[in-house]
Formats: structure tokens, C-alpha cells, sequence
């Protein structure tokens, strides 16, 4: 997953060499490549593209400094030239197919994570953003970035990126004269979409696939969040996207750009989210069962697996919603659908 997020990272390097002249393709790329990709992607932080580069180069800094790293290297940044130029790219969801390719194999049976459709998520989100609303009006820049909607389980960003090109598409279809499309991906990715997932890869991914949409226009923020869940060195137990709906204690998470995690002398640590009235909840909820086998949480570590379910138990008492247990972590999802639309 690791020279995954590396590979995520090429492909948008590569796509925004075509449009910045300072930016060094791919294809000119100088031994070794460690380092000239480290540079690169310190040019490109330089222009605004903290949400996608950021943890890219992290991750990068972390590999050794050996040739097994240079030949993994040349062999993401072969793949990250062939999938621009073949162009299927920003076409068929090629970056979201191979997430969960990857993911499946890995971890993905035990957080319940499937892969949504691209025909299912432009019917839905075609649908939802479509059909008439009385609150709702998509004509102008202004109207757009009061709009609110968000993925509380956004993982490789399908279902936001459809709804990215559904909104897109009301607007442009509003306007008479030349519409603009750089200002309103700002608004877009900076002000009215929003996504959580428990998984780094995934949010980076999420962003990655959002900021695809226009290689001209920079991003300087994003409302895409990586949310704890498991048990930390303290015992805090997390529940992902599900703790919104504990009013007793802050949502937290980390973003990715300069203001989204907050530095002391502990080091990082999660940053208070503040929930906003959402207008629209887009989302594929992990369905995972409470019945043999248990996969809930997909941890394999029976000791923490105990210690969620009796959060979620309490929880679920506290918001007044006993007996919805044995339908999984969908039901509560339904609950923080409901939640962030009528109560922040």
C-alpha cells in the first residue's frame, strides 16, 4: 500500500507536468530517483498541492536508501507513465480499481471495505444531486460553496468523485456564458466535499482522485480526513466515523495540510473535526456482520475486538438506538447519515 500511495502520487506529478512548466516529467527523471522525486515533490508542495503531496513524501522518505528502492521506484514510475498516457485514467476509475485489487488481498475482508461501482456511483450520486430541491441550487459559484456533502466511509473516493462531476455537470448545464470550472474545483475540493475513512491510503487516495479532476487549478485545503479507530496506547477507544455521534468527547482526525494536525512537544496528534450541517450523505457503508464470523471491527486481536463492541454498545445506548446491534455496522451508519443532515 505503501508504493501504492507512491504510485497515486507519479500519476498526478506526471499529469501536472503538462500544465506547470517548473514541474520536471517523469520522463527526465536523474539517478536516484529517491531523491529527484523528493525534490520534485518539494517543487510541487511549493505550488499548493499539500493535500496529495504531503504524505506522499513522507512515504518516500521512509524507504531506504538502497537499490531495491530504485529499482521499486523505476518500476512505479514506468507503470504511473503508462496508466497517463493510456489515458484510461480519468476515464474508468483506474486508480479506485487497483486500491481495492490491492486492499482486497490485504486487509479489506476484515473492514468490511468493497468496491463501489462506477455505474452505481454515478446513478446515485446523478440522482441526489439531480433531482430538484427546494434548498439546493447549483447555478452559481456562490450557491455551490454554501452546498455541503460528504462520504463518511469515502475510502478510494468513488462516490465523491461522482458526485464532483454530477454537481460540475448542474452547473455548467446552468450557465450561459463560459463557465469557471478552475474556481469551482477550489470550491469543490477546498469548501463543499467532504470524506472520512479509517485508512491513510485511502483518504489519500480519496484526495488524489479529486484533485485528478483539473490539473490546472491548485488546492490549498481539503475536508478529507483519516479518523482513528481501534485502541490507542492510552485505551481510548475509537470507532472510526461512528464516533460523531458520541457528543461526549471531540471527533478528531488528520488531514492533510500544514493546519490539519496539530505539533507539540508529544509530537502529532489528531486535530478536533467540527462537524458541519451536512446537506447531502453520499456513502457505501462498511456492511460487516455481527454474526459468525464476527469481522465488525476486523481487528484480529480478540482483546480489542472486545473493547469496540462494548464502546458501539454503549454508544448505541446513549443515542437511544438499542437492538439495531445485529444489523451490523450499516445500521449505525443510517444513524450518522441522519445525524450530521438534522442535528449539527
Amino acid at each position: 500500500m505503501a508504493a501504492f500511495m507512491l504510485f497515486d502520487a507519479a500519476v498526478f506529478h506526471e499529469v501536472l507536468a503538462g500544465a506547470h512548466p517548473t514541474v520536471t516529467s517523469l520522463r527526465n527523471a536523474t539517478n536516484p530517483l529517491q531523491t529527484f522525486l523528493d525534490e520534485q515533490w518539494a517543487a510541487i508542495l511549493d505550488i499548493d498541492y499539500a493535500p496529495v503531496f504531503t504524505l506522499a513524501r513522507d512515504v518516500i522518505r521512509s524507504f531506504p536508501t538502497s537499490p531495491n528502492t530504485e529499482d521499486m521506484l523505476r518500476r512505479i514510475i514506468a507503470a504511473a507513465l503508462e496508466a497517463v498516457a493510456s489515458g484510461v485514467l480519468l476515464r474508468h476509475d483506474f486508480m479506485g480499481r487497483v486500491y481495492h485489487r490491492l486492499l482486497l488481498r490485504t486487509t479489506g475482508k476484515f473492514y468490511a471495505t468493497y468496491y463501489t461501482s462506477i455505474p452505481a456511483s454515478w446513478l446515485l450520486s446523478n440522482l441526489a444531486v439531480g433531482t430538484p430541491h427546494p434548498r439546493w441550487s447549483f447555478g452559481t459559484l456562490d450557491e455551490i460553496r454554501a452546498f455541503r456533502l460528504i462520504d463518511p466511509a469515502c475510502g478510494s473516493g468513488t462516490l465523491l468523485s461522482a458526485a464532483y462531476m454530477a454537481i460540475k455537470h448542474r452547473y455548467v448545464s446552468a450557465r450561459q456564458e463560459v463557465p469557471r470550472t478552475q474556481d469551482l474545483h477550489r470550491a469543490l475540493v477546498e469548501n463543499v466535499i467532504e470524506g472520512w475513512d479509517i485508512l491513510d491510503y485511502a483518504t489519500h487516495l480519496t484526495l488524489t482522485t479529486l484533485a485528478l479532476h483539473s490539473n490546472q487549478a491548485t488546492v490549498r485545503d481539503s475536508k478529507v480526513w483519516t479518523v482513528p479507530a481501534g485502541v490507542d496506547a492510552d485505551g481510548q477507544v475509537y470507532l472510526g466515523s461512528l464516533d460523531v455521534l458520541d457528543q461526549q468527547r471531540p471527533f478528531v482526525g488528520r488531514g492533510f495540510t500544514a493546519r490539519a494536525v496539530q505539533r507539540g512537544m508529544e509530537g502529532e496528534r489528531e486535530r478536533a473535526i467540527q462537524p458541519e450541517r451536512q446537506d447531502l450523505v453520499i456513502m457505501n457503508p462498511p456492511f460487516s456482520r455481527s454474526a459468525k464470523p464476527n469481522v465488525k471491527f476486523g481487528y484480529s486481536t480478540p482483546a480489542v475486538k472486545a473493547q469496540m463492541t462494548r464502546a458501539l454498545q454503549s454508544l448505541t445506548r446513549r443515542v437511544n438506538a438499542s437492538g439495531i446491534g445485529q444489523a451490523g455496522l450499516g445500521a449505525h451508519f443510517m444513524l450518522l447519515g441522519l445525524a450530521v443532515v438534522l442535528r449539527f
